[in-house]
């Protein structure tokens, strides 16, 4: 792999990560909105988190298209300037990656400069929508035309992928820890039901558990068009990485499905919710590989496509 096809597998990787924090982000500060306490603390710590993500997405996509502009002109990154100038002015493809760049820096204002506006929320998952129809338009899905049913997709995919991994890594790393916290502080030696956390686990378990069913249809239909047969998966770079995420996807399924059934409903009944945050993290570790995986897909040729 050249350096710029590593740039873009980096980027995509760390971009795809941070549009994932996002919506899982927003999401747990929906399901908290009426909570107080820890609640409150988490989505408050959610709310602030967006000020490093939001940067940190923005980056990685402008770096994202130096390294496309570098690929595409065949010229190494650092003589790659006025391939990236006729990248950004004179293709759809930079212009719908400008467009991203701009969802992400107001994106990025709001969270610095107006976190506590009543619209924040609202706002900011608005302009990640935005954002993610820019990255679609730049997806080997665009291929099949802008307005095409695998632009439509492509689009609920990446959104689905981001709110599943986004809503376990948050649950796992911000919103458990702090339900944990607010149990020992409270000297909870007897089990009873935790009202408050259940109002948090239900919601996320049924959103997972939709999201899954959407990724499965989603992913099926993009590898038909990427692969055209089961056997073009084998013996090349793009179906190795296409098996690994699969097989990373389905360890993570594996571990929700644990947490639906034996891990939620302990720590709703009053149990520590320390063994379901720790399959949350387990599980949040085998979905960024996942996500790894996938970047790994953006530089490669389908074989379909071949």
């Amino acid at each position: 792999m050249d350096t710029p096809a590593l740039l873009q597998c980096l980027a995509t990787f760390a971009l795809n990560l941070a549009l994932a924090w996002m919506v899982g982000a927003l999401t747990a500060r929906w399901w908290l909105r009426r909570h107080d306490g820890w609640g409150a603390a988490a989505g408050a710590r959610l709310l602030a988190s967006l000020r490093w993500a939001a940067p940190l997405c923005m980056v990685a996509a402008a770096a994202a298209l130096w390294a496309a502009a570098a690929a595409m002109a065949g010229a190494p990154l650092l003589e790659s300037g006025e391939a990236l100038r006729l990248l950004l002015t004179q293709t759809a493809f930079g212009k719908a990656g400008q467009a991203g760049l701009a969802a992400l820096a107001v994106l990025a204002a709001l969270a610095w400069l107006a976190p506590s506006w009543r619209g924040f929320d609202g706002a900011a998952s608005a302009l990640l929508l935005a954002y993610a129809a820019s990255r679609v338009a730049n997806s080997h899905a665009a291929e099949q035309g802008l307005f095409s049913l695998g632009i439509l997709v492509e689009y609920v995919h990446l959104l689905l992928i981001a709110q599943w991994t986004g809503s376990v890594a948050v649950a796992a790393w911000v919103v458990l820890p702090r339900a944990a916290a607010a149990r020992g502080q409270a000297g909870l030696a007897t089990v009873a039901p935790n009202r408050p956390l259940c109002r948090y686990l239900w919601p996320l378990s049924d959103t997972a558990a939709a999201a899954l069913v959407g990724i499965v249809a989603t992913g099926l239909y993009n590898a038909w068009h990427a692969l055209g047969a089961p056997s073009a998966a084998i013996g090349n770079p793009y179906g190795t990485a296409l098996i690994v995420k699969l097989v990373l996807v389905g360890v993570a399924i594996a571990l929700g499905g644990y947490n639906k059934m034996a891990g939620f409903p302990a720590a709703a009944r009053g149990d520590s919710p320390g063994p379901a945050m720790a399959v949350l993290r387990i599980e949040s570790a085998v979905l960024i590989g996942a996500m790894l995986a996938a970047a790994a897909l953006v530089g490669q040729q389908p074989p379909a496509a071949g």
